[in-house]
């Protein structure tokens, strides 16, 4: 009886896999760290998330990265560059696989303190992002008000990958976002592992699809598999997914909460013009507006989408 996967022989590799390359910034740096997967952006993509976070932290900063240009960028500013994966063979996407890499990164990072797993292109820093208590796991919402069951997109990503009846039973909570996650590094390392074997419950083609982070994360979190304490948005994260754009005002080179607070993080302020045209005024005034990555139409790019839409369907033998 077949007992593996594409998924599961995956994630062997990933588990079994020892910490990456990593090309050390030299300084003084504290014992906090902060970890983001940048693979396949440029310096102008990057920029306002370096500039910004090395401004107000002096701990350690570890990307993955894969285009020279970046680490030199990087190297002035105090940044690790951590090697990506090999690509060959069978992957997840990257929300998926990231997860995989960050496990493997940490190994780099033994002595970490704290740790902030994050997105990159679309977060800019506003104050020291770990500076205030951090509790084992601290997950934050995309708005802070809106239920799984009004956000299509993670409710159909909670059923593709768990069920109808697992899904129904997290309609009512809080949208949880993977893009940030703060925790001690054991607890961190812990919850990676986790979401990588949940990422195994259904068929590989579902397991490796854009969306897969965000169902398990939210799984995880409302059931109970890890220990965490749901912050409040606008606290140390803000998350503006939702946020009415006339909500949010720009002060005094700071953008102000709704209520009136500053939030050290900041995640996706480029859905807001206003915000991000400041943003990039304050951060990246020398470096031009990034541009959209652009992908080549290819038979084998063509056969490859259709035939992971194909297997999210067909029955998988393991």
């Amino acid at each position: 009886m077949r007992t593996d996967s594409a998924y599961l022989t995956w994630l062997g590799g990933q588990l079994a896999a020892d910490a990456p390359p990593v090309r050390r910034a030299t300084g003084a740096f504290g014992p906090d760290l902060v970890m983001g997967y940048a693979t396949g952006y440029g310096v102008e993509a990057l920029a306002p998330f370096v500039r910004s976070l090395r401004t107000v932290y002096d701990g350690r900063i570890a990307l993955y990265v894969d285009r020279p240009e970046v680490e030199a960028f990087l190297d002035g500013l105090g940044v690790d560059r951590l090697s990506p994966p090999a690509c060959g063979g069978w992957t997840p996407t990257v929300a998926v696989s990231r997860f995989g890499s960050y496990l493997a990164g940490l190994k780099a990072y033994p002595g970490a303190r704290h740790v902030l797993l994050t997105d990159v292109r679309d977060v800019v820093f506003q104050g020291p992002p770990l500076a205030a208590p951090v509790a084992e796991l601290e997950f934050y919402p995309e708005h802070g008000e809106d239920r799984l069951a009004d956000d299509v997109k993670n409710l159909r990503w909670l059923r593709r990958m768990f069920g109808g009846p697992v899904a129904d039973q997290l309609a009512e909570r809080t949208c949880l976002c993977a893009g940030t996650i703060v925790g001690r590094r054991g607890e961190i390392e812990q919850l990676c592992r986790l979401l990588l074997f949940l990422g195994a419950i259904p068929r590989s083609g579902v397991g490796r699809a854009f969306g897969a982070d965000q169902a398990a994360f939210n799984l995880a979190a409302y059931h109970g598999l890890t220990s965490g304490v749901q912050r409040p948005n606008f606290g140390r994260v803000a998350t503006l997914q939702r946020t009415a754009g006339a909500e949010l005002a720009w002060r005094d080179g700071r953008m102000v909460n709704p209520d009136g607070t500053v939030s050290p993080i900041v995640h996706k302020y480029d859905r807001h013009p206003h915000i991000e045209t400041e943003v990039r005024r304050l951060w990246a005034p020398d470096l031009p507006e990034p541009s959209a990555p652009r992908r080549r139409p290819s038979l084998r790019r063509f056969i490859r989408h259709a035939g992971g839409g194909l297997a999210k369907r067909l029955p998988e033998l393991r």
